[in-house]
């Protein structure tokens, strides 16, 4: 009988318990046989920054969040590739390097994106996000689809052409359809 417990207590943790190898392998992210390396974007992230980025301890993944956006960990933060924007992007959890089309650039603080190539004074940028908050400050969504907003209209209106773009609204009531659809992905995200 006490052998009969032993080869029961035996099966049960190799069912229970999956092997190293294969935990090691899904917690990597990796096909079998693939160790993590950096490749393309993340490869230039890389060779920039240096070893402020460590090495990789996974392969490259897609967002859980579902956004469309591929990640990539690190020995010293994450690697990510924004799909929205088409940067590769390296954060610590503070520090931040970018490749964006306008060159290299490194900035500190939450914000995930680049600094606006365009930044607004900051009364407009509060402005457009309490207009666009106005509804519910408290909604964390609207919130962060807001900001994804000013970030992205930043990055592609020049502050001549946001100002010519709000004065049309006040005018004829409308905003050209490349506008709202930058306004329109950032909810879309944050919602859908």
């Amino acid at each position: 009988m006490p052998r009969l417990l032993a080869v029961g207590a035996f099966v049960a943790v190799l069912i229970l318990v999956p092997s190293q190898s294969v935990a090691a392998q899904s917690a990597q992210g990796c096909q079998a046989g693939q160790t993590p390396q950096f490749t393309f974007g993340f490869a230039d992230l890389k060779t920039q920054i240096g070893d402020a980025m460590g090495d990789p301890v996974t392969c490259e993944f897609a967002d859980p969040n579902g956004t469309g956006d591929i990640q990539q960990r690190t020995t010293t933060g994450l690697a990510f590739w924004r799909k929205s924007t088409n940067t590769p992007t390296f954060t610590d959890g503070f520090d931040h390097w970018a490749e964006t089309p306008n060159g290299w650039v490194t900035w500190t603080g939450a914000s995930i994106d680049p600094p606006a190539a365009n930044a607004y004074p900051d009364s407009i940028v509060q402005g457009f996000l309490s207009g666009c908050e106005r509804s519910d400050p408290t909604n964390q969504r609207l919130v962060a689809a807001c900001n994804c907003a000013i970030d992205r209209i930043q990055n592609t209106y020049t502050l001549a052409d946001f100002l010519n773009i709000a004065a049309n609204l006040l005018q004829q009531g409308n905003l050209p359809p490349d506008f709202t659809g930058v306004i329109n992905d950032c909810v879309q995200q944050q919602f859908v």
